[in-house]
């Protein structure tokens, strides 16, 4: 049996339940707790979705914002969709990374990933959009084609009606100028290559120093001009000639995103961009006008900043110890005033620059489209075996290098100290070589006896092994050409950034080098590199056989064991 009191106390507590005023109060209590809730689940969002525009057919582009920082940059995939979609999958697997790594993004930047600008080509699994254009063949340059080529040959209508007839290119490049994004980098297969853009009319190329940096990083090569067949219309190309950082990366493979490489593609991009602080002068540089120091020699030509950016009319200048900076905000060009103290007159400086020398890429001409459309399966399967062994050979590379991939990029490494020591402070430069099995080889670069770059290579076969000792590296040649007994089949080969450490030259027995892998002048395989184990020089990838011709000096001390 309830006692009275409790009775009482309840019904009470009943009537109070029932209260209008009671419900309504305890209603907005709680719609407040929900909507803190949300406000706290989206404050603490690791990134901002933003429209971007639509396709043809009416299918959403999106952009993932990380960062709030005034310095704007953006990776971009799948402009072309079909066998490259690879390129949408790496850019998603790098909006899932940089989600969990929200700290990777420096506080002055803000870094927008566009994983697919193509979906309707994603939908229809088709390189181009749903009016058949190749969207990457559709921008605004001065070579811009209504008809266009691609792997396959000639495309008729690639280029679209006119340029940006496409709804999907008018909306990235709306996108791009409302945020004033000042790099783009894009994401394509295959190749296994960074490609610089062309020069614009005033023979300015913007991304070029980028470019070697995200060739380095990555391991791709280093392209200056895509001469496979005829490129026009071309993103980068145009975004180049508006003063924007842009280039093209061409994944290994259509179904690799290589991720590994391009995380540090991706870290080297984000730090070429990021504020530097001069401690020598207590001034930093950002934006545009670091791009541009980071980009025509830095500290070495233009000194480091004295000053802070001003803005006089539309211009943004920066005094620096050597000269000035200036940034016209409406054409985006920078120019560069040795010596002087005031802001430049960016467009005469620019033009007064001498051109770039660029050979063009001519398509044929009209009378032979029809040849042209009769080979093009023939040259299709050329093309594609050629870039299959390209691919092939850079994943040998890849496979050795991202072993490890996970060490520090400075310093020592622990395995290797179980094996060699690091050479001496006292010395600027050094290479020590670890010999591998199946004719490999582990080189290591080191500068006041910190360990600066870490690279694979093809050592020698069984017969030509290469010798374990010390040398000096004092002969080098970009470009020999050996004698035809190299191979014992009457065929020469080219052996590009050639840096011996051992004879003057291929003409004594014992004469080893680095070198890039080779390539035969003559022959079925003729102008393809090839792998595999070697007659006793270390034979690297195209990428590591420049940066060590270039890196290392006359004298520059060997180890190998």
């Amino acid at each position: 049996m309830i006692p009275a009191k409790l009775k009482v106390q309840a019904f009470n507590s009943i009537k109070l339940l029932l209260n209008p005023r009671f419900l309504a109060a305890f209603i907005a209590v709680l719609f407040g707790i929900f909507a803190w809730g949300a406000l706290t689940a989206a404050q603490t969002s690791p990134y901002l979705t933003e429209p971007v525009g639509s396709s043809v057919q009416g299918r959403p582009i999106t952009a993932y914002r990380f960062g709030d920082g005034p310095i704007r940059i953006a990776f971009i995939g799948g402009i072309h969709q079909g066998e490259e979609s690879v390129s949408t999958d790496l850019v998603n697997n790098a909006i899932q990374y940089y989600s969990q790594h929200v700290n990777a993004i420096p506080r002055d930047l803000t870094v927008i990933f566009i994983p697919n600008v193509n979906p309707d080509g994603y939908a229809l699994k088709q390189r181009f959009n749903s009016h058949g254009v190749d969207l990457n063949r559709n921008w605004p340059t001065t070579d811009w084609k209504a008809d266009t080529y691609d792997v396959e040959g000639l495309v008729k209508g690639g280029g679209g009606k006119t340029p940006l007839s496409e709804p999907e290119n008018i909306a990235v490049w709306n996108y791009i100028r409302a945020n004033n994004i000042i790099s783009v980098i894009w994401y394509h297969a295959r190749g296994g290559m960074v490609v610089d853009s062309l020069p614009t009319a005033n023979g300015q190329r913007y991304a070029t120093q980028l470019a070697r940096q995200l060739a380095a990083s990555t391991g791709y090569n280093y392209k200056e001009v895509w001469d496979s067949y005829d490129i026009s219309g071309d993103a980068s190309d145009f975004l180049n000639s508006k003063g924007i950082y842009s280039l093209t990366i061409e994944l290994n493979s259509y179904t690799d995103t290589d991720w590994t490489q391009n995380l540090r593609g991706f870290s080297s991009a984000i730090s070429f961009f990021t504020t530097r602080f001069a401690p020598e002068t207590g001034k930093s540089v950002s934006g545009r006008l670091l791009a541009y120091w980071n980009s025509n020699g830095g500290d070495k030509v233009m000194g480091n900043p004295t000053g802070d950016q001003q803005v006089t009319g539309s211009r943004v200048w920066q005094q620096f110890e050597k000269g000035t900076l200036t940034l016209d905000q409406n054409t985006g060009m920078v120019a560069w005033m040795p010596g002087a103290t005031s802001p430049a007159e960016v467009s005469v400086i620019a033009q007064a620059q001498p051109p770039i020398p660029i050979n063009p890429i001519a398509g044929p001409s009209n009378s032979d489209v029809s040849a042209a459309d009769q080979k093009s399966a023939d040259l299709r399967d050329s093309i594609n075996k050629l870039q299959q062994q390209a691919s092939d050979l850079q994943k040998e590379f890849s496979q050795i290098n991202d072993r490890l991939g996970s060490l520090p990029a400075e310093g020592t490494f622990p395995a290797v100290n179980q094996i060699i020591a690091p050479p001496s402070a006292d010395l600027a430069k050094a290479i020590k070589v670890v010999l591998g099995p199946n004719s490999t080889a582990t080189v290591y670069a080191y500068e006041s006896g910190k360990l600066v770059r870490t690279m694979g290579a093809f050592s020698g076969k069984p017969g030509y092994e290469t010798p374990r000792g010390d040398y000096k590296i004092h002969y080098k040649n970009s470009n020999l050409v050996t004698n035809k007994w190299y191979e014992n089949d009457g065929t020469e080969y080219i052996l590009k950034n050639y840096a011996s450490f051992t004879g003057p030259g291929l003409n004594y027995s014992d004469d080893w080098a680095f070198h890039q892998m080779r390539i035969p002048v003559s022959g079925p395989q003729a102008g393809q590199m090839q792998g595999g184990g070697s007659h006793g020089c270390l034979a690297l990838s195209p990428s590591d056989a420049e940066w060590i011709y270039n890196w290392a000096t006359d004298g520059t001390p060997v180890t190998i064991y």
